[in-house]
């Protein structure tokens, strides 16, 4: 049995969330960068709690995935695997917060560079098993799961597609959902 390098992979986006923080004299809304997407907002809680974890994704080469692959690079995520592409743009989320702490978003990508990502750039050979079968297995649009497919007898744990999130290991059913909350330091932001 191959020996893992990573607890869990993550592949998805990897976005700027411009959320709402006060509002300027004039009585608009100020908007503040914040690092997001849900397969590092997972990463970030796993490395908090002291699991090992890398990103596969494609943030654009701009001010924007600079700031990404910093803050990821800052939680101890790996980062072999995120690209920074020269074609394609970082992708935008407006976030706006109800009183009653919902939340409506409002994507710009067209497309985004976390929507371009290919199999040929994953780095198979950096010899992490779950990254390797990652890419086999990449979907930029996921299927559903047939329900009459038969579970492999491959005693290595299978990855899981979630919407944006592949994992390997003991988290294999770490799905993120509900509200990220913004406070100070990356790692207390949820990413």
């Amino acid at each position: 049995m191959e020996k893992k390098q990573f607890d869990v992979t993550a592949l998805g986006e990897l976005l700027i969330d411009f959320t709402e923080n006060g509002e300027s004299s004039q009585g608009n809304p100020l908007m503040e960068a914040n690092p997001g997407g849900a397969p590092c907002n997972v990463l970030a809680m796993l490395e908090r709690l002291g699991k090992k974890t890398a990103f596969i994704g494609k943030v654009g080469k701009d001010m924007f995935g600079n700031q990404l692959k910093s803050a990821v690079e800052e939680v101890g995520i790996d980062t072999r695997n995120l690209i920074l592409d020269e074609k394609y743009h970082t992708t935008l989320a407006f976030v706006h917060t109800y009183p009653d702490g919902d939340r409506d978003f409002s994507f710009y990508r067209d497309p985004g560079a976390d929507m371009m990502l290919t199999k040929d750039e994953v780095q198979k050979e950096q010899g992490d098993p779950a990254a390797q079968r990652a890419a086999a297995r990449y979907d930029p649009e996921p299927q559903p799961p047939d329900p009459k497919r038969q579970p492999a007898e491959d005693p290595e744990p299978e990855i899981i597609q979630f919407p944006v999130l592949y994992a390997g290991g003991a988290e294999d059913a770490v799905q993120q959902r509900g509200r990220r909350h913004r406070q100070d330091g990356l790692a207390e932001k949820v990413f």
